[in-house]
């Protein structure tokens, strides 16, 4: 696995399959399929530099058997694909950190989980683009939104 960029390494991004217990087939056991988009990783780059604290990523890139485990998983989802990240900074709640997102104006898929300390993050429409968001809240389905003020 490889350096990405100066505060991010491919590995951070592996499939968290293995550390789950799921190891045999049809699961990777961590890997990272095809790569992680180099677009997404770029961003969160930004985003490191702004807030001036690491980024851990809490899930990068999925096998389609971990993700089919996982409750509530999109069955097209972004981190299927490596490009997509569920990610969080220590002192900050998902809020504070989507607002950050927000400012740079990064990321063409948005998704905020108040409460449940990460935001979703992807380049489904570039880095830059049309942008789609979305709040999930704790046993509450999705909610479309076109903006987060208010919320952040």
């Amino acid at each position: 696995m490889r350096q990405l960029t100066p505060n991010f390494h491919e590995r951070e991004f592996a499939c968290k399959d293995a550390l789950r217990g799921k190891t045999s087939p049809p699961f990777c056991n961590g890997s990272v399929g095809k790569g992680i988009s180099q677009e997404l990783v770029n961003g969160l780059q930004q985003v490191r530099d702004k807030v001036g604290k690491p980024i851990l990523v809490t899930s990068g890139y999925r096998c389609p058997a971990y993700n089919a485990s996982l409750s509530g998983a999109a069955s097209q989802s972004k981190h299927m694909k490596g490009t997509a990240a569920d990610i969080r900074v220590d002192g900050m709640t998902s809020e504070q950190l989507m607002k950050v997102v927000e400012e740079l104006n990064l990321f063409t898929g948005r998704g905020l989980y108040p409460g449940q300390g990460f935001v979703h993050v992807d380049v489904r429409n570039g880095l830059h683009g049309s942008v789609t968001r979305w709040v999930k809240r704790i046993n509450k389905p999705y909610q479309g939104v076109t903006s987060f003020k208010g919320l952040v």
